[in-house]
């Protein structure tokens, strides 16, 4: 085995290693112990290159099993709860929602014994002014979350919550993060300006993410239209973000590397001004991950690419691939569509007309192929509206987030230049909402499972592999046939 596939399996090893520590590391902390050992005594019975290969791999697995365990048990771990008075910094862009607003803060100092390592989420008002940077003197009474929450709020580092508490603001934030995101600021003000609702609340969606201020029965919509993560800063949105990037370093006549370098620079300003949340951080782990390969000249597949960044993610916080749905949709979907884009590009190669239409169709179809396990698992209820409604509305959502940044960029500069743009915006956007409003009107079109469990969820996988397996050996047998042809 080529050192270059040992790496590749050794991630692969890994990652199967954090899935298996996420649901039996509680069962004994010796497991990963047993596999070491295994992986030992295989390269004494081999002490050659395959013995080591198995040697690594059976590492890589007990370190992804121990990693996942630790994680999960100080997570699990009791934490002090009542008053604290404190200095402390917001961390993260505070997160508005219908009745308050979320504010993620992490303490400096305390007045009061002991003072909160971890982070700390207090519910405040929407009234209070409060920015990304800002220090505050924070007096509150802290808790730990409810055990089925417990998990959700740890996954971003998050260990005790703050329902009420006084607050005084010390200092802004001087920083060029801090600066971004006030630019931020006044673009979504622009974008308020130029556009009526839900319209200007979907472009904010769209460009720096969340469904926070869409109207409930917009966002009822698009989630049952299988439409939501369009307006969230999903992998999709940053691929389309960074594309744009690209294409401005090659209209600029950048060379190809330095194009991808500007796009990746261009792709990270944006996920600043965005506010920084850590689901754009690993979006945009994904999209480096493939430019990275593009910038490489493809030496390495889009799948090990994809492979290497989740790595590095669950490297950073294994309890991603458990307790992060919007991680396990959007690598499932971003595997799905590597493995079958090429399949499905060969399909329509022929095609004359609606070819766009026919590629986002199918794309639509390998990403919800690879996702549906997983939706059925944690919904228990699938929508068949999802693929028309994808293919027909995700090659608007480009062109929407084209025309909505020179909307919220042009009323920056001139309130009477975003008037002017926002009527080609407000089109796209309107087509799209009552896109999403019409195929949720479809009820008829969902299938509902709520019995969906694990062994559902191999075979499903499994019989994936075995179709994608013999669609690659028929490829090969029609390759073969084509040049013993030709030799005739």
């Amino acid at each position: 085995m080529r050192p270059a596939h040992i790496f590749r399996f050794s991630l692969l090893s890994f990652v199967l290693g954090i899935l298996a520590g996420s649901f039996l590391a509680s069962l004994s902390p010796m497991i990963p112990l047993l596999v070491a050992a295994l992986g030992a005594a295989f390269f004494g019975a081999w002490p050659d290159r395959r013995g080591a290969a198995l040697l690594i791999l059976c590492g890589s697995f007990a370190f992804g099993f121990a990693w996942v365990g630790d994680a999960e048990r100080y997570w699990s771990e009791d934490r002090a709860e009542g008053n604290v008075t404190g200095i402390a910094e917001v961390v993260r862009k505070p997160e508005e929602k219908d009745l308050f607003r979320n504010v993620v803060v992490r303490f400096s100092s305390c007045e009061t014994d002991p003072c909160p390592r971890d982070l700390v989420s207090v519910r405040m008002p929407l009234s209070e002014d409060v920015a990304y940077g800002d220090s505050v003197r924070l007096s509150c009474a802290v808790s730990v979350p409810e055990e089925e929450w417990r998990m959700y709020y740890a996954k971003e580092g998050i260990g005790l919550t703050c329902r009420s508490g006084s607050w005084e603001k010390l200092s802004g934030n001087g920083s060029v993060a801090g600066r971004l995101i006030a630019i931020a600021g006044r673009f979504e003000e622009s974008l308020t300006r130029s556009l009526p609702e839900p319209e200007s609340s979907l472009a904010t969606g769209l460009l720096l993410g969340g469904d926070g201020r869409l109207p409930a029965e917009v966002k009822d919509d698009f989630r049952a239209a299988g439409l939501a993560h369009i307006v969230a800063v999903s992998g999709y949105n940053i691929s389309i973000i960074a594309g744009y990037f690209l294409l401005l370093g090659i209209a600029a006549f950048l060379p190809r590397q330095k194009a991808v370098l500007f796009a990746l620079a261009g792709t990270l300003a944006f996920v600043f001004v965005s506010g920084a949340p850590p689901s754009a951080i690993r979006a945009v782990g994904m999209a480096g991950a493939l430019m990275l390969s593009w910038w490489l000249g493809r030496r390495y597949t889009s799948v090990w690419a994809i492979l290497f960044a989740a790595s590095l993610m669950l490297l950073w916080n294994p309890l991603l691939l458990r307790h992060d749905l919007g991680f396990i949709l959007s690598f499932f979907a971003t595997i799905g569509i590597a493995f079958l884009s090429p399949v499905f590009q060969r399909m329509i190669s022929s095609l004359r007309y609606g070819k766009f239409f026919a590629e986002a169709l199918l794309l639509t179809i390998a990403a919800e192929l690879f996702i549906l396990p997983v939706i059925f698992m944690n919904f228990g209820m699938f929508s068949f509206m999802t693929f028309p409604a994808n293919a027909a509305l995700l090659p608007l959502v480009p062109v929407a987030m084209l025309l909505s940044f020179l909307t919220g960029a042009f009323g920056m500069i001139f309130p009477a230049l975003g008037t002017i743009a926002a009527f080609p915006a407000y089109a796209v956007l309107h087509t799209i909402i009552a896109g999403a409003s019409y195929a949720a009107s479809f009820e008829e079109a969902t299938v509902v499972w709520d019995g969906f469990g694990w062994m559902h969820t191999l075979l499903w996988y499994a019989l994936l592999a075995v179709g994608l397996f013999a669609v690659r050996h028929s490829r090969r047998a029609v390759f073969q046939a084509k040049a013993e042809l030709s030799r005739l």
